[in-house]
């Protein structure tokens, strides 16, 4: 939930005895008064010393129980890699013996089973559990040898019982690729930082919400079990991840979107000024996506992805699709070892201040700048989710839906938990504000009776070529399992759409700054090279331009070897536009051709840096010296430079097929030449 009203005092309180490195300014809670705290502890109790970890390296787990088992409980330790299904990896044994970790209080006595009423404020709670590790034991370490032959994503271990598998509780974690970008060009990012401000293990997390069991706390550790309310979707054992990520990770992977994962620690890591790999690790992906609730991002999370990765020029721009809602609401701030999380939104009495909000004026960095949406406030029946309504039907998120979309229709179906409604949009949901990008486009929209309103936008950030899109909505991605099936197949047109786009396997549009495309793409309908801009395709790759689409060229088109342009569709160049060939040649002969008219078709004129003649080649005549050349006809020379063909002022339609061919047969083009 959130504050209604902003309050933009500044101030920095050094709590006694606190090792935190605040590196941002925010705020601490004093001691809260004594409370009940006799919140239910778990049978099994199991976390990760790391919220991610690279393939290669080490990953360790701490595992106890609480009241109810005691001493002598024997459980196993399995891990499960999350994709289409839960995938089982390893089983790490089943003889581990449980036993019983009590908290301690402020002065770091142990409290005693059952005795939490009336106690001192419990150190667990006051400085976020850091004290769990010194205190627990490690289970067990997973070795590096192991873990560098998992495949990046989304990974748990499972503690379940000897005697009775229906008792265990998980501990989650993020396998990161070693060779970032390797697998794939799509990042996905897990938002630990919220699942951890929901978390309310040890009675306390960043929220109250009116819970007799629950204390408010600034600061909360990413070092302690995970949920207490099972049937609350925030706070499982594995975080908020069953509220919408699942979905969307079983449907990517599913659909053969291969993807890398990656956490919030992760981001904040690459966005460190200090830090010489600066925007190394995300600068090797094209696209990052995040979905669910990813409310909690640090300063320097907003430099790696809002300051780096998006108006990224030499990576032409990042592409992002935040299909959440409330993302980046709340600003964070690690410890320096980056095992907690410290927000000031809080004072001593457990009222909401709001000056560490990203919208603030005090910080000045709203949402809306970057992602192109940010939250209001929660609808009516804030976990009931609705329908979304079509405000761009010819858009190309909408292409290929059978029958086609009209202005109104309404689409994603979704499902509940609740007896009462289903749909994609609910949770919390975002709209336009003053700051958004002015070229944000709505894509669908929805009101609500208490007055909210959601809006899914899309837009494109002229200086970098990259593509922004934000769902809005904390249930977006449920509509991928939808419980109508033809709404369902619809929502999963949508997100094939975005998914194909975003990392760059079709295009449209405006192409605003230089690019190079390296790998196969399709043009999904007509695309601009602006004037002034370069369009380079390379390495082996094939453009695809199928029938009624076109690639208008008001720049330049450079074309290198081992490209192919396939497809019955057409290539334009518009008064400017220039054509420019590229190939390597061998330092000796090589065969040439004259691929276009040209004013002078004399060999000194069209070769003018060959060191021999030209020669033509037949059956009965062998090589025969030629000092006028023929077009599309294929000649031994030796060339001493790279030999490039730039055609200018190009109008009408021109045959890309044909110099296709003479760079794939002839292999090599003119070292020069001009349109008649």
């Amino acid at each position: 939930m959130k504050p209604n009203q902003l309050m933009i005092q500044m101030t920095f309180l050094c709590a006694a005895g606190m090792s935190l490195l605040l590196l941002s300014p925010i705020r601490l809670n004093a001691d809260p008064p004594p409370a009940n705290l006799a919140w239910k502890r778990n049978p099994i109790e199991v976390f990760a010393n790391l919220t991610s970890v690279r393939q290669g390296d080490p990953i360790s787990f701490y595992v106890a129980t609480g009241e109810s088992l005691r001493n002598n409980a024997v459980y196993r330790m399995r891990v499960y890699r999350v994709g289409v299904t839960d995938s089982f990896i390893v089983d790490l044994g089943s003889s581990f013996v449980l036993q019983y970790q009590p908290l301690h209080d402020s002065l770091g006595n142990a409290l005693p089973s059952n005795s939490y009423i009336g106690k001192p404020f419990p150190r667990e709670f006051k400085t976020g559990c850091v004290g769990s590790p010194a205190n627990w034991s490690i289970a067990y370490t997973i070795p590096g040898t192991t873990t560098s032959g998992w495949k990046s994503g989304f990974y748990y271990v499972k503690c379940s019982l000897v005697s009775d598998s229906t008792i265990f509780r998980r501990a989650p974690f993020v396998v990161k690729e070693d060779n970032p970008g390797s697998t794939s060009n799509i990042l996905y990012k897990v938002p630990f930082n919220t699942y951890h401000a929901y978390n309310a293990w040890g009675g306390s997390n960043l929220y109250s919400d009116g819970e007799p069991l629950v204390q408010s706390n600034d600061t909360v550790s990413f070092l302690r079990p995970m949920g207490d309310r099972p049937d609350h979707l925030e706070r499982t054992d594995i975080g908020s991840f069953d509220l919408a990520e699942r979905h969307f990770i079983q449907w990517a992977e599913g659909a053969g979107y291969a993807m890398e994962y990656c956490t919030n620690v992760d981001l904040d890591e690459d966005g460190v000024p200090s830090n010489p790999n600066r925007y190394g690790f995300i600068a090797k992906y094209k696209f990052i996506v995040t979905s669910g609730h990813d409310e909690y991002w640090s300063a320097f999370e907003r430099n790696a992805v809002e300051d780096g990765f998006i108006p990224n020029q030499s990576n032409s721009g990042g592409n992002a699709a935040f299909l959440s809602g409330n993302i980046s609401y709340w600003k964070a701030a690690y410890n320096n070892t980056r095992t907690r999380i410290a927000v000031g939104k809080h004072t001593s009495s457990g009222t909401y201040i709001e000056d560490s909000l990203w919208r603030s004026s005090a910080i000045g960095k709203p949402e809306a700048k970057f992602i192109g949406i940010q939250v209001t406030t929660a609808p009516p029946f804030e976990y009931v989710g609705e329908q979304d309504i079509v405000q761009l039907p010819t858009h190309w998120l909408f292409k290929g839906i059978v029958p086609p979309f009209n202005l109104g229709d309404q689409f994603g179906t979704g499902f509940s938990e609740n007896a009462a409604g289903a749909g994609i949009v609910g949770g919390e949901v975002d709209k336009r504000h003053t700051s958004s990008p002015a070229n944000a486009e709505v894509i669908s929209s929805n009101s609500f009776s208490n007055g909210q309103v959601h809006e899914a936008v899309f837009y494109i950030n002229t200086q970098s070529n990259a593509r922004v899109f934000g769902a809005g909505s904390i249930y977006w991605s449920r509509g991928l399992y939808g419980s109508i099936p033809s709404d369902r197949d619809k929502f999963r047109t949508i997100m094939t759409n975005l998914m194909d786009h975003f990392s760059e396997k079709k295009f449209v549009g405006n192409i605003y700054i230089p690019i190079t495309w390296r790998k196969n793409i399709e043009l999904d309908g007509h695309v601009y090279v602006l004037s002034g801009v370069t369009l380079t395709l390379e390495n082996n790759m094939t453009l695809t331009i199928d029938a009624g689409d076109t690639l208008f060229v008001d720049g330049t088109l450079e074309i290198t070897d081992g490209v192919r342009i396939s497809g019955s569709g057409v290539v334009k160049y518009n008064a400017s536009g220039k054509l420019k060939l590229t190939t390597t040649v061998q330092d000796n002969w090589n065969m040439v051709s004259v691929p276009d008219t040209v004013a002078d078709f004399s060999k000194a004129a069209v070769y003018p840096t060959a060191s021999s003649a030209a020669f033509s080649y037949s059956g009965t005549s062998g090589y025969q010296v030629q000092t006028s050349l023929n077009l599309g006809t294929g000649y031994w020379g030796q060339i001493l430079r790279l030999a490039t063909a730039i055609l200018h002022g190009k109008t009408g339609l021109f045959s890309y097929r044909s110099c296709h061919c003479r760079l794939e047969y002839d292999r090599v083009s003119v070292s020069a030449f001009s349109s008649a």
